[in-house]
């Protein structure tokens, strides 16, 4: 009797057992950091991040009634849209290119990915070389003595163009696993009515992959708002915090300034962002696709 007991509980716990690594990792590194981060966010810190007294809504009042917040929410939303839909479009146009059998086009489908093997910071050195004013390679070749980083009509251009080069792939490779997927018949019977090249891919691709893109959209709001690394590299925000957004704010106050009440709240308020934008996106998913 103590036997079976034994081995009903055994077999009742086993599952938890599988996942515990997992759930052990999750609340180690995922959740008590997101909830000390709200927690310390009605905070006063000392300059090591220590707790010294709370101050309820004090650090969301200091950054809801300062303009350049405003300002800096503004150039994050710019930046956010700009990289969300340009690598969406670039990444889609890629895997078009790439679905049509050409010769050579295995080597294209590798160049395609490769940006996204590499990482931010990476990248963003390099660029820093190409983009340098004046032994930069793009001065060179077109004949300019631009400063591409330190001109407040170009710093925000040359960082978004760079996020999209690296961000594209993602979706290109995503994209183009979508259109592998798409049946075949429909193709025949878009061919039967007459349908051109692009006819078909507007009647016939895009509703197929809808729910792709729509899934890609939210990634690529995700990864936007939480880039950092190129705008540290290149920019460090200038000129005149032109290219500072929300996540490099939060470096700033947190790391810089040692504010780290601040910093706390304006990571609340970006997760909150976030969500946000994340629940619009699936009203009209399902508003959309079904």
């Amino acid at each position: 009797m103590l036997t079976q007991k034994i081995g009903r509980y055994s077999g009742y716990l086993k599952p938890y057992l599988y996942l515990a690594p997992t759930l052990g990792l999750l609340l180690l590194f995922v959740y008590y950091p997101f909830i000390k981060t709200i927690l310390l966010s009605f905070s006063l810190t000392s300059p090591a991040g220590q707790l010294v007294k709370w101050v309820g809504l004090e650090n969301y009042y200091s950054i809801f009634t300062s303009p350049p917040f405003y300002s800096m929410l503004l150039v994050t939303f710019k930046f956010s849209a700009a990289v969300m839909f340009v690598s969406l479009i670039v990444g889609l146009l890629l895997a078009l290119l790439a679905q049509s059998d050409v010769r050579g086009g295995s080597i294209f489908k590798t160049l395609y990915t490769l940006p996204m093997a590499v990482s931010s910071a990476a990248v963003a050195i390099v660029f820093n070389f190409i983009l340098h004013p004046m032994n930069g390679v793009l001065n060179q070749l077109l004949g300019t003595d631009i400063n591409w980083l330190n001109s407040s009509g170009w710093s925000m251009t040359a960082v978004i163009v760079i996020t999209v080069w690296q961000n594209a792939s993602m979706n290109y490779i995503i994209i183009l696993a979508a259109i592998k997927g798409v049946d075949h018949s429909l193709y025949e019977a878009a061919n039967v009515d007459g349908a051109g090249y692009w006819k078909k891919q507007l009647i016939v691709t895009m509703p197929s992959i809808s729910p792709t893109l729509f899934f890609l959209i939210i990634i690529n709001a995700i990864v936007s708002f939480q880039a950092f690394a190129q705008i540290h590299v290149l920019t460090s925000g200038g000129p005149y915090n032109s290219t500072t957004i929300l996540s490099y704010s939060i470096y700033m106050d947190g790391l810089r300034k040692s504010q780290y009440g601040l910093a706390y709240a304006q990571s609340v308020f970006l997760f909150l962002v976030i969500m946000v934008i994340t629940r619009i996106q699936f009203y009209f998913e399902k508003k959309v696709t079904y």
